[in-house]
């Protein structure tokens, strides 16, 4: 009988440890699922809203302010209004971002999508081949190509026993803006 009792408490922690380090691949699956149905409030449920808004806004304003810095030098007033202008969309552009199709693409580095008016049906998971790794028992990481080769560190955090959030994304920003600066210069 106490032989039986130690096999099953041993099966159970086997199995709550199992669930547990299962558990970030299981959002993952629930965050590709929620892109692939158009599924704004299952999306909500599994990242953070309010650190991605401030994330892509500052992104967004940081490469306009680029563009303008480069268009400044060959027309100075041009690229004033033109700019100006651009800078009273960022919510828009920031909300196309935040839009279960837009996340998929700032998930893969593409900050400049803007929603289509027609959607394309083919999707591709965005964490297919995913592997998780744990930074603590609340912190999990993991990475999603980017289209350029470069890579977007995806940090979870523990928001229940099982439950996880996509809590910020860490992109190699210098290796992006240089890209970028390249593909404005020439």
């Amino acid at each position: 009988m106490k032989n039986t009792i130690l096999v099953a408490l041993v099966l159970l922690l086997f199995c709550m440890v199992g669930a547990f380090l299962y558990s970030p691949y299981l959002t993952l699956k629930n965050i590709d699922l929620a892109i692939k149905e158009n599924d704004v409030t299952a999306l909500n449920n599994y990242i953070d809203m309010e650190q991605h808004r401030a994330l892509a806004t500052k992104v967004i304003e940081g490469k306009l302010k680029i563009k303008k810095d480069v268009d400044r030098q060959e027309d100075r007033f041009q690229a004033w209004k033109d700019y100006g202008d651009a800078f009273r969309h960022v919510d828009q552009a920031v909300d196309s971002l935040l839009s279960p199709a837009g996340y998929q693409q700032m998930l893969k580095g593409n900050l400049d999508y803007i929603k289509p008016k027609k959607t394309d049906a083919s999707y591709q998971p965005v964490f297919n081949d995913a592997t998780v790794f744990f930074a603590s028992l609340t912190e999990a990481h993991t990475f999603v190509k980017q289209d350029s080769g470069l890579m977007t560190k995806v940090i979870l955090k523990r928001s229940g026993i099982l439950t996880w959030k996509i809590s910020h994304l860490e992109y190699p920003i210098k290796e992006m803006l240089d890209a970028f600066v390249k593909s404005l210069t020439g």
